[in-house]
């Protein structure tokens, strides 16, 4: 009893001390009185609730964590695709369009300092909901097992394939990552993964397990369908520790997949709401196939470069053990003076030095300039999926860190004749056209919180 008396007569103190400061008092002292009433509340209470990009519940001690997040993307596209239409392309798979692209909800969180979950949801195709991140890990096992145990997770996440898939689509530079990673990144499947990041964030691996999965269905899947394995290694060689927009990244991924009945490889331009028209169409009596990418990017101040290569090896008598291949490198530039945060091997939030109509209502948020030359080959071996490159230039508008809007132009070029592209982009077509060099090009727009 006594010492509840006393919290709360402390609690009571503190505040009216608050109130009793001067106005010309010093700001810092404020501020600090601020924080032990916050501390005495949140240890009467047991959760602190605060916002730090999406609302945060966190317990004095910090064993518990939780968070509640979103995002909304609305994208509007307009294209221009004479060529195509020529070529006997319907024009329903090039029709100008809009599309909630992702419609997402989180709640996330850390239990007893060792245990983290997330679950998160898409509902931009109701009525359908979709599983996105969906899993349990341990974490922070360092603490009581060594410096070296690494963090567990299981359940359906990013699998460790690609610089631009794993970061996550809140932080990319462009509205569709490319086509390489369309490609040959598994993205998301259900699995188990084994991942630790060293030196302060200077040096890293993920090693994983998990199931192909099957169209449309990526969340379950049974053993005799195939299985995969896969590593990733990232390195930064150049990690200024007194400057966060002095930033150098290297890595390596591999990962190889058996035991499976067909691949197929596609790609789409770098735009959502068209089908795919490079596609090597399902490649029947694959035994196995691997994939290895090469990831690099720079950061210098507001300069920011990032390129990645990829190769995939069909082993497939049948189709004469085909090879397909592809890169990018993109380039990009902050008007306003920011830069791309790194951690933990892949990039993250950009926070604008002046938020959109603060001060004043003086500033303008941050502006970012940005072009992106892209390629894919799906043409080897007894295959004809399609070349396809693509050239993308812009401007990122980040109101704030929550807050964004895109604009973009396009110009992709299609040769060969892919072995049935996508008609309807949710299912296999059947419908072969030949390209060549044949262009579409569009404009488009997302508008991001």
């Amino acid at each position: 009893m006594f010492r509840k008396a006393f919290a709360c007569g402390l609690c009571v103190a503190l505040v009216a001390a608050v109130f009793a400061v001067p106005a010309q008092a010093d700001d810092a002292l404020r501020d600090q009185v601020r924080e032990i009433v916050k501390e005495e509340m949140a240890a009467k209470n047991g959760l602190r609730a605060y916002w730090k990009n999406g609302l945060r519940l966190d317990s004095a001690d910090k064993k518990f964590k939780l968070k509640l997040g979103g995002r909304v993307m609305l994208d509007w596209s307009w294209y221009d695709s004479d060529d195509f239409e020529d070529r006997g392309v319907p024009e329903a798979d090039v029709e100008d369009g809009v599309e909630f692209r992702r419609v997402r909800l989180y709640n996330s969180g850390l239990i007893y300092d060792n245990v983290e979950y997330k679950v998160q949801l898409d509902f931009a195709d109701v009525p359908d909901v979709e599983f996105r991140d969906v899993y349990i890990g341990l974490t922070n096992l360092e603490d009581c097992l060594g410096c070296l145990f690494p963090d567990v997770r299981v359940g359906h996440f990013k699998m460790p394939v690609g610089l631009d898939e794993l970061t996550s689509s809140k932080y990319i530079t462009f509205m569709e990552r490319a086509g390489i990673m369309q490609a040959f990144a598994p993205a998301r499947k259900t699995g188990l993964m084994l991942h630790d990041s060293l030196r302060g964030d200077q040096l890293g691996y993920q090693l994983a397990y998990w199931g192909p999965g099957t169209s449309g269905d990526d969340v379950n899947f049974n053993f005799d369908d195939g299985e995969a394995f896969g590593a990733r290694i990232w390195w930064a060689p150049w990690y200024d520790c007194e400057c966060t927009c002095n930033r150098a990244h290297v890595g390596v991924s591999y990962a190889t997949y058996s035991n499976l009945d067909g691949k197929r490889f596609r790609a789409r331009p770098p735009t959502h709401i068209t089908s795919r028209f490079v596609n090597t169409g399902t490649i029947a009596d694959v035994e196995e196939y691997y994939t290895l990418g090469f990831e690099a990017a720079v950061v210098y101040g507001p300069w920011s470069l990032q390129a990645e290569y990829m190769i995939a090896e069909v082993d497939s008598a049948a189709a004469g053990d085909p090879t397909f291949s592809g890169w990018y490198v993109y380039l990009s530039y902050w008007l306003t003076g920011e830069c791309r945060p790194y951690k933990k091997g892949v990039f993250s939030r950009v926070k604008p030095c002046c938020n959109f109509l603060d001060n004043e209502c003086c500033c303008t948020g941050a502006w970012e300039l940005k072009a992106r030359y892209e390629f894919l080959d799906l043409e080897d071996g007894n295959i004809d999926g399609g070349e396809q490159t693509s050239i993308t230039v812009g401007v990122n508008w980040h109101l704030n860190p929550n807050t964004r809007v895109m604009l973009e132009y396009f110009l992709t070029t299609v040769d060969g004749t892919p072995a049935g592209y996508d008609a309807d982009p949710n299912t296999m077509g059947t419908q072969t056209v030949t390209f060549d060099d044949d262009d579409i090009s569009g404009v488009q727009m997302r508008f991001q919180v």
